[in-house]
């Protein structure tokens, strides 16, 4: 559970853990983990975890929304598996529901063209966590549902954003305001 927790807060597909074969056949507990861990996996994802290529991601951002590479490079980098926002909290917005509606666009314009999946919630919040921009009483219930472009999917903490057509023609616009272009 713990590992599940950390692969969807921080957007990594994981393996399934190896099993060792079953004794006296009967279905092992290892087995029967590997199969729960399958079926709440994302549909469509690898079943290792892959490394993000960060060149890759702004390649094809760049492709499908024309944002060059160097405005992309200004905007986001990849540590250690996480992808950061790399602009000044303040010119993310005038206020922190501002804020964190550009770090959930950024993000989810980021994944879902870059790494072609919807953003887990944890994996936003985490991100407006560390640009200061937080706000735990009105995340999940009134910023991120108030975004045109992009719509929630699922429920409770499996929550994701995802960008639709509206939200990712908008992004370019987006990142010449956050990089103080506009």
């Amino acid at each position: 559970r713990v590992i599940r927790w950390a692969a969807d807060r921080y957007g990594v597909v994981t393996a399934a853990p190896a099993t060792p074969p079953a004794t006296n056949g009967k279905r092992s507990a290892a087995k029967k983990a590997a199969s729960s861990a399958k079926s709440d996996a994302d549909p469509g994802s690898a079943d290792v975890i892959q490394p993000i290529d960060e060149d890759a991601v702004a390649a094809a951002i760049t492709e499908a929304t024309e944002v060059s590479a160097e405005k992309l490079d200004a905007l986001f980098h990849v540590d250690e598996g996480v992808i950061k926002i790399l602009v000044k909290p303040n010119s993310l917005g005038s206020n922190e529901a501002d804020k964190a509606r550009s770090v959930a666009q950024i993000l989810t314009v980021i994944y879902k063209v870059g790494l072609g999946r919807d953003t887990p919630f944890d994996v936003i919040r985490a991100e407006c966590e560390r640009k200061h921009c937080y706000d735990s009483k009105n995340f999940a219930y009134k910023h991120l549902p108030n975004i045109p472009g992009f719509a929630i999917k699922r429920e409770g903490k499996s929550r994701r954003l995802e960008a639709r057509h509206g939200g990712i023609t908008a992004f370019p616009a987006l990142v010449d305001k956050v990089l103080g272009e506009s």
